[in-house]
């Protein structure tokens, strides 16, 4: 599903510069859990590996990443993804929509938001 080409590094480095800089304006919350699920649409599935690798170098682990085949032809690369917190520095941000928010600002995520179950 991903492909092999190798990462620019630049524009990882502006990703993770505008994630930081997001992370470190929002404020402390209630603590939640670490682990939690998200909708993500991108705006090309070619977008896939840079989304998993910038947010692997965050401190964030993904348990499960799946498709979502009503989309298919929408034009977007839709993805349900569970991920789990690992990063200590992360965990000092309490909510998932503040990390969430986050991710948001990344140039080539279409739109994000958090699955309620």
């Amino acid at each position: 599903m991903m492909g092999t080409g190798k990462l620019h590094s630049s524009p990882y480095r502006l990703s993770s510069t505008v994630f930081h800089s997001i992370l470190s304006k929002v404020g402390a919350r209630k603590n939640r859990s670490n682990h939690f699920e998200i909708h993500l649409e991108l705006k090309s599935s070619s977008h896939l590996q840079d989304f998993v690798t910038t947010i692997r170098k965050l401190g964030v682990i993904i348990d499960d990443i799946e498709l979502n085949p009503a989309y298919v032809n929408s034009g977007l690369s839709v993805y349900s993804v569970a991920v789990s917190i690992t990063s200590g520095e992360l965990k000092k941000y309490k909510t998932h929509e503040e990390i969430i928010e986050a991710l948001g600002s990344l140039d080539y995520v279409y739109h994000i938001e958090e699955m309620r179950g």
